[in-house]
């Protein structure tokens, strides 16, 4: 299999482990509490049981950049279904991922994939989710829990959540409050481990969500995340998200639901890094769909 087709098929089971245009006028935020947030935020999540659309991709790896064409049709908590055409519209491979396994067939090579999708994970090093997925394709908020207690802020275009953390983390990274704030207002959180001891200490005694830090930018304007910024503090890893290009869908459970035409992420961890740039073509909600996926006779296994 080739080096391309294995990164596009790495990039689409990945998650940290995401009408016509309308401009308006930006509008300054007045102070809001977290809570009506944190409500906000829930309230800006697409709701769907079917979705469609198809999306421009570009995928950069260090100095190299690959593109191509995607449809995506997706139902809720069952099904993604992915055709991806490189160049000429001529469709070179397709995937299929369930909450539990993934095929793949490789068309240019004549090679297919049927796998447990947790099991291929783990071969890839990669930590998958299924409804995470889904949530990167829809453009809902990452790994967003109600439950999680959150600090508010604001910008001069936006509102800014960030997660709490626990004092004996902060006090182990070298912490206080006022510098922790000064370092969450950055795009990029580096922190430097003052004491391992007491760093993994605290790791043993914490939870997993209490070893990322979340920080959400939230539009007045659309009451839609237009910013994200995930790190994992145990494994140093960051996921961005910026979200631009807002269009209204139609048709939607609630009035000028904004949508963004264009979706850019960026993975880093210690050993490597990756972009993935979305632009959605045409968006549609809750058009059942069927998801045609067949292997040929004459295709052989793919040996990862």
């Amino acid at each position: 299999m080739n080096n391309s087709l294995k990164h596009i098929l790495a990039i689409f089971i990945i998650a940290f482990t995401f009408g016509c245009n309308r401009q308006r006028e930006l509008t300054k935020p007045r102070s809001i509490r977290s809570a009506k947030l944190i409500e906000e935020l829930q309230n800006s999540q697409l709701q769907y049981e079917w979705f469609n659309t198809k999306i421009s991709t570009t995928v950069g790896i260090g100095d190299k950049k690959k593109s191509f064409k995607t449809v995506v049709k997706m139902r809720k908590d069952s099904i993604i279904w992915l055709s991806i055409s490189p160049a000429l519209g001529i469709e070179a491979v397709r995937i299929i991922i369930t909450p539990d396994s993934i095929k793949f067939i490789d068309k240019i090579n004549k090679q297919y994939l049927v796998s447990d999708l947790k099991f291929l994970a783990e071969q890839r090093n990669i930590t998958a989710d299924f409804n995470e997925l889904q949530d990167i394709i829809v453009t809902n908020t990452l790994l967003l829990d109600p439950e999680e207690r959150f600090k508010s802020s604001r910008d001069d275009t936006s509102y800014i959540l960030t997660s709490k953390t626990k004092r004996k983390l902060r006090k182990a990274v070298g912490l206080n409050r006022r510098k922790e704030d000064n370092i969450m207002s950055q795009d990029t959180v580096i922190i430097n481990i003052i004491n391992e001891r007491k760093f993994q200490k605290s790791i043993a005694k914490s939870d997993e969500n209490s070893l990322i830090i979340k920080r959400y930018w939230l539009s007045p304007t659309y009451w839609r995340p237009t910013r994200t910024v995930v790190t994992d503090l145990t494994n140093e890893r960051t996921i961005e998200a910026d979200y631009t290009d807002f269009f209204i869908l139609e048709n939607m459970h609630k009035d000028d639901f904004y949508f963004p035409k264009k979706v850019s992420y960026t993975f880093s961890g210690l050993e490597s890094s990756f972009i993935l740039n979305l632009k959605y073509n045409k968006v549609k909600i809750n058009k059942k769909s069927s998801f045609p996926f067949r292997i040929p006779d004459n295709y052989s296994p793919l040996e990862l």
